[in-house]
């Protein structure tokens, strides 16, 4: 079949492949859910094997024994283990049945049964422990439901059909077989495939399917869609479902993402130029994912040579099927097997605990051969591909942390001795960077989209320094937020090169456009964005967007390089000052949550009078204050066991419970007032010696605030604060000086806002006795 030009890949772009998706669908639907069936079956098998091994080999046996036996009689059949022989015995009585029990020479395990029967040789594989580990790890995550449950329970289409979609259970993605489904019809459709319609003889790329292609089962699926759609058709659907378009197109809530945000046209075409691509150029993509970014780079610059580095083995074999339509010089690897030869060559010694027990992502430490001309690693995802890697989407905080904290050590392990001082408290980004400054040429170049905090934590200092005071970066350029399905940090791309004098900020956040996803909005660059984007890289001229910034000024600043920080915003020009970014739990004397008194306890204290002692609702905060013209809940005293949770004067109050923009507020009280605060808040006392209440309520009321409190919220639809998850959040600190002038402007708003709103209330009272006062003057 020729290969896919780039003028056929932009009409591709343009056919429907909705008939195409839906059959698909529905045909896989059903094979999935035989897929269930026939895995669990498997499964339990495995485990009872495992865990009553006579009572697994009688069953099989004695199945075997019904089929050629026409009067069996299972009181006939007799099976022990000979504990001092270590060996099985079996017989049946009435029949002249030999069965020869074959153990494996390495472990000593049942391997096969052979049984002699009317001249004949029948065998029984016998599930080894390494099959019985695959199916251990398969059923990890456990489903929604009990093993014991479905084996006990003839499960209805619909009840299948709902665990077949939960997509971590005994199945593949669905979308991915979808995939290879339509790349196989292809295949079988095209002109030159000269072995009819044999689909035994028909081998994808890499093998890619091969398990689909050998099942008898998957054959009488798919046989009825040969011929059923046009070429086209299958070849839109393999290259663009299910990419970042799709869902951006479709807003479907019940949609699940192979990847949890595949990378955009936008952003795929930003690094396209951002690493300025010529012919001839070898170019590596690390976190390749779909492939998107190096089909697109291919068809920009046809005469690369482009290598794509990707873990995760759905969205590596979708990328390889692409990228076998277009063109040999694009190819997408596994490197696990190299990253294994790494590990058995090291002597781990005295550090044996650093031994990963579990896989690593390999495409960090991926070294190419030779050295390459450009790089593109993706890194917005890190932490997602340790939720897909380790399958521990229920236990990330603790096995997906755990892992990756494995990685960072794993890195340090194998990095350079002399660099061991900066690399100490490193994160695991970082640390990859300095792998990759080893990776490509003196004149090349390497971007990577990452979180926008590992620029300014503490934790970095050093290593940034280290990459500031080398040259080693080139410029930061600072992103719309939501660039990304799914994901709502910050990004930033940092340009890594050699030799740099100065380092460019680009403030982009206000770029593009945005557009309704769900719940939320998405942004996407438009071409005339990112064309700003590169002039602003090449142009030396300063703006309110654009800053260069010589090496010698970040020693002066913690090497902070933030770009908010370092262009400057509001009135104040920040980017002189010295700002550190510490953990809001050394700001604090401390955080807890607000009184859970119970209802009928607090009844018994309530009062219709208004009087110094308040129970605070959350009802009772709005706009940053607490509306003391509405209070909800008098008490006629402060109950003895509540007294604990009294508040300051100029404590924060924060919702416990809520999406952004988060509900807060500065406690403004007299010493009369006697305030409690119920459960539904989170109350701060911050140490005013280190910074200013009111600041910080104006960074929480900020879009950078917003983000920040993000990290300490939950992801559900109603997101919960967690205390810890707070306390680490990271807070940028000025000098007392800008602390006051923002707190001090910060205040003049809110005494603005409650002056109106005591105005507002004035005119509110007044509507309401026009009627009456025009009555008595008539």
């Amino acid at each position: 079949m020729e290969k896919i030009t780039k003028e056929y890949y932009e009409k591709l772009k343009t056919i429907n492949y909705n008939k195409v998706e839906i059959t698909l669908y529905n045909k896989l639907k059903d094979y999935g859910i035989w897929c269930v069936r026939n895995r669990v079956k498997d499964a339990e098998d495995y485990f009872l094997y495992f865990n009553d091994k006579i009572k697994y080999l009688k069953k099989y046996i004695g199945e075997f024994l019904k089929k050629y036996i026409k009067e069996y009689n299972e009181k006939d059949f007799n099976l022990v283990y000979n504990e001092k022989l270590e060996k099985y015995e079996a017989e049946y009585k009435k029949e002249k049945i030999s069965m020869n029990f074959i153990y494996n020479e390495y472990s000593d395990e049942l391997k096969r049964i052979e049984i002699f029967c009317k001249k004949e040789i029948f065998f029984i594989d016998i599930p080894q422990q390494q099959d019985y580990q695959f199916y251990n790890d398969y059923l990890n995550p456990h489903p929604p439901f009990l093993l014991d449950d479905y084996f006990n329970k003839d499960y209805s289409y619909d009840e299948d059909k709902k665990i077949l979609e939960t997509g971590v259970y005994c199945y593949e993605n669905i979308e991915y077989l979808m995939i290879i489904t339509a790349y196989i019809l292809v295949k079988l459709q095209d002109s030159s495939w000269e072995k009819g319609f044999n689909l035994d003889l028909l081998k994808l790329p890499k093998d890619i399917g091969s398990y689909y292609i050998r099942n008898l089962e998957f054959k009488n699926y798919i046989l009825d869609l040969i011929n059923k759609f046009e070429k086209d058709e299958l070849l839109a659907f393999i290259l663009f479902a299910f990419d970042f378009d799709y869902y951006f197109k479709k807003k479907v809530t019940e949609e699940k993402n192979i990847l949890t945000s595949p990378l955009s046209d936008s952003l795929s075409k930003l690094s396209f130029k951002l690493l300025n691509i010529k012919d001839n150029d070898y170019v590596l993509n690390l976190f390749s994912e779909l492939g998107n970014f190096a089909i697109e780079s291919y068809f920009s610059s046809p005469n690369i040579l482009i290598r794509g580095v990707e873990d995760f083995y759905i969205t590596r074999n979708i990328a390889i099927l692409k990228a076998s339509l277009i063109s040999n010089n694009i190819n997408f690897f596994d490197v696990t097997d190299d990253y294994n030869k790494e590990l058995a060559s090291i002597e781990w010694g005295d550090f044996s605990d650093l031994r990963p027990s579990v896989e690593l992502l390999s495409a960090l430490y991926y070294t190419p051969k030779q050295k390459v001309d450009k790089i593109f690693s993706n890194l917005a995802l890190i932490s997602d591909y340790y939720n897909i890697r380790n399958l521990a989407s229920s236990n990330y905080d603790y096995e997906g942390k755990d892992t990756e904290a494995k990685s960072i050590e794993f890195m340090k392990l194998r990095s350079d001795k002399t660099l061991e001082e900066i690399t100490e408290n490193a994160s695991l980004e970082w640390l990859h960077y300095i792998e990759l400054m080893r990776n490509f040429k003196d004149e090349g170049k390497t971007i990577s989209l990452v979180e926008s905090k590992i620029l300014y934590d503490n934790e970095n200092i050093k290593i940034r320094k280290y990459f500031v005071e080398n040259g080693y970066i080139e410029a930061i350029i600072l992103l719309p937020e939501n660039m990304m399905i799914g994901l709502n940090d910050s990004l930033v791309f940092i340009v890594f090169s050699k030799g740099n004098e100065k380092i460019k900020f680009i403030n982009a956040s206000n770029f593009g456009r945005t557009k309704k996803f769900k719940e939320k909005k998405i942004s996407t660059l438009k071409d005339s964005d990112i064309d700003e984007i590169i002039n602003l890289l090449n142009n030396e001229i300063n703006s309110k967007i654009s800053i260069s910034k010589k090496i010698e000024d970040f020693s002066e600043n913690c090497y902070n390089l933030d770009v908010n920080v370092n262009i400057g915003f509001s009135k104040t020009d920040f980017s002189k000052e010295t700002v550190t970014v510490v953990e809001l739990e050394s700001l604090v004397e401390k955080i807890m949550r607000g009184s859970q008194i119970a209802p009928k306890e607090l009844e018994d204290f309530k009062t219709n009078e208004e009087t110094s002692n308040i129970y605070l609702s959350i009802s009772d905060v709005n706009d940053g204050l607490i509306d003391f013209q509405n209070i909800q809940n008098y008490l006629t005293e402060i109950p003895k066991n509540q007294e604990k949770f009294l508040i300051k004067n100029e404590d924060i109050l924060l919702s416990k419970y809520g999406i952004a923009p988060y509900k807060f507020a500065v406690a403004s009280i007299t010493e009369r007032e006697k305030i409690i605060a119920s459960g539904n808040f989170i109350i701060i006392e911050v140490d005013k010696k280190q910074i200013s209440p009111y600041y910080l309520a104006a960074l929480f009321s900020s879009k950078k605030g917003t983000k920040i409190l993000k990290e300490a919220y939950s992801d559900s639809k109603n997101g919960s604060l967690s205390i810890k998850k707070l306390e680490k959040v990271m807070i940028p600190v000025y000098s007392k000086e800008v602390q006051e002038k923002i707190a001090n402007e910060y205040f003049k708003i809110l005494f603005d806002i409650e002056n109106e709103k005591i105005k507002l209330k004035k005119l509110l009272e007044n509507k309401e006795k026009v009627f009456d006062k025009l009555k008595m003057e008539v």
